[in-house]
């Protein structure tokens, strides 16, 4: 019984020296945890109240309201999980974050697959079955329904695990494998599952935008044949067309109609075909985001495992921290990216902020 205090002292000065040498990237995922919560708050009021009925709206919708979620409670959770990485405090704590964490990576994947088909189906297959709002609605919820149902079987498995660390030869307590099940096959065969399941809407997803990029290649192709043909005086690097020629080359694009699923009887105006591409440009961009920061901690993850944190130095531990956490920026990068690229939502921060000044 004497050596117990000298286990807990070693224990906590262990997890002292972890946490400290960690903290810059604790901050850096509190950080992102403030900007997300602030810009996915502020998608969610404009796009509820100042954007117009489409599906592109209420995916955003969606999407915010995911990071949300993750800015809530997965990113506080590993902050803590940071603070206490060999004496772990509550049970519920870890349970709770781990939960969310799988929760928040399933239920994006499903909506930025269903936002893919979506995009490839106006742009692809303009002139057939279309997805209506109340399905993308409908068809969202069974996302988050499912992505649920997916991750709580990870609030069993996952819990507190007390081991021998020997590298040290001292007993700590982590967030990992709960005691009840570290010895079972069920967490290996959970968290193979969980990576098909995240992998398959990642490969799905490059392949539609790999088409997506085709078409639209394809589409200004015929665009500067068909300008070049017309006038001697055409701009080859033009990547639109006139309003009369593109009725008779590109008659499958439409506008912001397209997104209330009506099909347009008039020809495009110039303006009106770079919507198209643009809200396919911001999704991409969310997606790619999604899909790289993804793979990097998957991989990253998958290297706790084989116990390298010990046999990293200080300096190493903050840049393999940096990068397992940097998959949190894609939780609060998307409100950056609309407001850059997304004409409506500008405008609207634009009203928003004249308002705060009169």
């Amino acid at each position: 019984m004497a050596d117990l205090p000298n286990t807990n002292e070693t224990a906590e000065k262990l997890n002292s020296e972890f946490a400290k040498d960690v903290l810059p990237v604790t901050v850096f995922v509190g950080i992102l945890a403030c900007v997300g919560f602030l810009g996915n708050v502020l998608v969610l009021y404009v796009f509820s109240f100042k954007y117009h009925k489409c599906n592109y709206k209420y995916f955003v919708l969606f999407l915010a309201l995911i990071d949300l979620t993750s800015c809530l409670t997965t990113m506080p959770g590993e902050m803590v999980t940071q603070s206490f990485w060999y004496t772990y405090p509550v049970p519920e704590i870890c349970k709770a974050k781990t939960f969310f964490n799988v929760f928040t990576v399933c239920s994006s994947a499903l909506c930025l697959l269903l936002i893919a088909i979506d995009r490839y189906r106006k742009i692809c297959k303009p002139s057939e079955w279309q997805m209506r709002p109340k399905m993308a609605i409908f068809l969202c919820i069974c996302a988050l329904i499912i992505a649920g149902i997916v991750a709580t079987p990870i609030a069993i498995l996952w819990g507190i695990q007390n081991y021998n660390n020997t590298n040290y030869n001292v007993n700590v307590t982590s967030c990992e494998t709960d005691d009840k099940y570290k010895d079972t096959e069920y967490p290996l065969i959970y968290s193979s599952t969980i990576d098909v399941i995240i992998a398959i809407p990642m490969i799905v997803m490059a392949v539609l935008y790999s088409l997506i990029a085709c078409e639209i290649r394809r589409s200004r192709q015929n665009a500067r044949a068909t300008s070049s043909n017309t006038t001697d005086t055409a701009d080859e690097n033009a990547p639109l067309i006139s309003t009369s020629q593109r009725a008779s080359t590109t008659p499958s694009f439409k506008t912001d109609t397209v997104e209330k699923n009506v099909q347009l009887q008039s020809p495009l105006s110039d303006q009106e075909y770079p919507q198209i591409e643009r809200k396919t440009l911001i999704m991409f961009i969310s997606s790619a985001t999604f899909i790289i920061t993804t793979i990097l901690y998957l991989t990253l993850l998958s290297k706790i495992a084989s116990n390298i944190l010990d046999k990293l130095t200080d300096d190493e531990r903050v840049v393999y921290f940096f990068f397992f956490r940097f998959y949190f920026i894609h939780h609060a990068i998307n409100p950056f990216v609309y407001a850059f690229l997304d004409v409506h939502f500008k405008e609207a921060l634009r009203e928003m902020t004249c308002g705060i000044h009169n």
